[in-house]
């Protein structure tokens, strides 16, 4: 487990380096008749791994069952609550781990990390995400699209 610092969890983000590591890329996946489906995410996997370093491991599943986990009693029994924008902003600006979680009720969800932020509006949430595109730090909006995800913070 790494320390809880905002440095410690930047360092984190760059040493996992989403962006190149072919782990954590999108993947094309040939189903048995041929056809292609399309790519293949992997934020649920970042998610688990950032987590894990942090001390507070979100179990490896699906985003939509991650996002589900958190809410739950057993997310809750794990030291997650669910929390605002601006209570996210501030606690990840501390070095708490913060997650962002949505569910998709006709796909996938999204998962993602919120990263520490010289940016003092609370409102504009930094995310570290795997997905269609991988980013290190970006915008909560931009990695979620339409998606509207709930705030989680660890203990």
């Amino acid at each position: 487990m790494i320390d809880r610092t905002p440095d410690a969890v930047l360092d984190l983000i760059e040493g996992v380096d989403c962006v190149n590591n072919f782990a954590f890329l999108p993947h094309r996946r040939v189903i048995a008749d041929g056809n292609v489906t399309p790519h293949l995410t992997l934020c649920n996997c970042l998610l688990t791994v950032y987590t894990a370093a942090l001390g507070c491991a979100v179990p490896p599943m699906l985003a939509n069952k991650q996002a589900a986990w958190l809410a739950s009693n057993e997310g809750k029994l794990a030291g997650w609550m669910s929390c605002d924008a601006v209570t996210a902003h501030a606690r990840a600006n501390l070095g708490y781990p913060v997650v962002a979680a949505a569910t998709n009720p006709v796909g996938h969800g999204h998962v993602a990390l919120v990263v520490p932020s010289d940016v003092t509006d609370a409102e504009h949430l930094y995310v570290s995400s795997a997905g269609a595109r991988n980013f290190i730090r970006c915008r909560i909006e931009r990695s979620f699209g339409d998606l509207r995800p709930t705030l989680f913070t660890h203990a």
